[in-house]
């Protein structure tokens, strides 16, 4: 990025594992929202326990992370997935969210649904 020229969004097409890609395609209707890292999981089997999915985002200032992940995407999941915001290398805020990895297609769904009620349809 260079701060000379103005910055603008746009979607762009990247490989990502293929058990979050509806995920990863759902978050992205989201305009301020960049994902930057993510993981499907794993699902356990019987006697294993499975490992999550993850994806790491940012959305913005602060006070635009708050309002979108903690007012109004968290409470929306009931408590389907995790979220968790820090600062990154440069004092920017990056979002970890977590979820079991067998519900990734589930949250994948209502966060489209979610998409629709923001935008007021």
């Amino acid at each position: 990025m260079s701060p000379r020229h103005p910055q603008v969004y746009v979607k762009v097409n990247a490989k990502v594992d293929a058990g979050i890609a509806s995920l990863i395609s759902a978050l992205s209707r989201f305009p301020l929202l960049e994902t930057f890292e993510s993981c499907q999981g794993d699902v356990g089997g019987e006697n294993e326990a499975g490992q999550p999915a993850v994806v790491f985002f940012s959305y913005g200032s602060w006070e635009e992370v708050v309002e979108f992940v903690f007012n109004f995407l968290a409470p929306r999941l009931n408590g389907q997935a995790m979220f968790s915001a820090r600062n990154r290398f440069d004092g920017a805020p990056t979002v970890e969210m977590e979820m079991p990895a067998d519900l990734v297609n589930q949250i994948a769904i209502a966060i489209n649904l979610f998409v629709k009620e923001r935008e007021g349809g």
